[in-house]
This record gives C-alpha cells, structure tokens and sequence, in this order.
C-alpha cells in the first residue's frame, strides 16, 4: 500500500473516549460520552497523533450522547499543541444550545485552523471538500 492509499483510507481504531476512521482523506471522529478532562485531551491528541502517523487531515467530529468536556480540555483542544496535524475541523452537533456556545467561542477564541458547526455530518463534509485542503 502506497502513501496516499493510507492517507485516503484507514481501519478504524477504537480507544476509551473516541473512534477514528479515515475515509476519501478526511479523518472521522466519533467522541464518546462521558466526561473529557485535561489529561483525557491530551490521551486523545497522543492517540489521534499516532492513529494519523503524522499527516495532516481535514477532520469531522461528533459525539455520543451525554459528552462533556471541561475548560482546560477545551483549551488544549483550541491550542496549537491540540490542532497539531489537523488542516480543519467541522464539528457536528444536533442541539441547539450546544450550537450557540459553540459559534460563541468560536467567534471569540480564534482557532489556528478553519474551524465550524454543523448540524449534519453531510454538510460538514461539503464544507470540509470546499476547503481544498487535504
């Protein structure tokens, strides 16, 4: 298997708070519910890390039910260190009030990278193709 076939198509690899999957070079991820503290983000970002071998991916996350992330999570995330081999992020989110604060902090707290909202995965990758940046 070449390069490229590897970094348009991966198995998708289950860890404790997400699944990863790569598909047409964009890089899915599904968070699980519960709770993401600091040190969680960091297990995450190290996992994503290794998953994506040190490419660089546009990528589309969702969540399970019931996800919540607290204020240094979201921190790191939002950090340099956190973004470190994504070209952009679409999140996807079904609840409007998640929505809200989300489009809040994103106008509010600049990201190194396109980010966005979306309510649906499909327009999440419209937006993600749009971009041109694989």
């Amino acid at each position: 298997m070449n390069g490229n076939e590897v970094k348009q198509r991966k198995e998708r690899k289950e860890t404790k708070h997400l699944i990863l999957e790569i598909k047409d070079g964009v890089l899915f991820a599904v968070f699980k519910s519960g709770k993401i503290a600091y040190s969680d983000a960091i297990e995450i970002i190290n996992e994503r890390l290794e998953y994506t071998e040190g490419n660089s991916y546009p990528a589309i996350a969702t969540t399970e039910k019931n996800l919540v992330i607290d204020k240094l999570a979201r921190e790191y995330f939002r950090s340099d260190d956190g973004v470190k081999g994504l070209s952009a992020m679409a999140m996807v989110e079904d609840k409007k009030y998640t929505q809200i604060l989300i489009n809040f902090l994103l106008k509010f707290y600049k990201s190194p990278i396109p980010m966005s909202i979306f309510t649906t995965e499909e327009d999440a990758e419209k937006w993600i193709k749009s971009l041109n940046i694989n």
